[in-house]
Formats: C-alpha cells, structure tokens, sequence
C-alpha cells in the first residue's frame, strides 16, 4: 500500500492509498504517549494523481507535536 507523510509547521498530515481498509492513523511518541485520527481530509490532488479513486484519503494531526529541540525526538506512524 502507497502512503505519503508529510511534516511541515510541527504538524504531520498525508494520505494513504486505501482508506477503506485503514480508517485511522496514530501518531506514538518516543514517551509511548499517542494521538489518533481518523483519515477524512480531501484531497483531490491524491485522486487527480490517480494514486486512488477516493477523495477522502487524507489525515492531518490538527495539533502541533512537540517542537523537535535536537535530534533523538521519535515518532512512530
């Protein structure tokens, strides 16, 4: 299955090329904190780059995560 993820702002949102086989997303944190969210978002340019055939296969985590101070911050998707 073809994914993207982006991280841009501290926040992280892509898409997946299946949403009728994986509905949710998490996000789990190096402390094994998490936050989930459902993949719901539009995203037209997925559907015009014919990677899949639905419109809804997108995600964002409205929250920002923690801003990254050095390296060693992980995050696990």
């Amino acid at each position: 299955m073809r994914y993207s993820i982006n991280f841009n702002k501290n926040v992280f949102s892509g898409w997946v090329e299946k949403p009728s086989e994986i509905k949710s997303i998490k996000l789990i944190r190096s402390d094994s904190s998490f936050i989930e969210v459902a993949i719901n978002s539009s995203r037209p340019d997925v559907v015009k780059a014919a990677i899949t055939d639905c419109e809804l296969c997108g995600f964002v985590f409205n929250n920002p995560v923690d801003t990254v101070v050095e390296d060693g911050n992980f995050f696990l998707v």
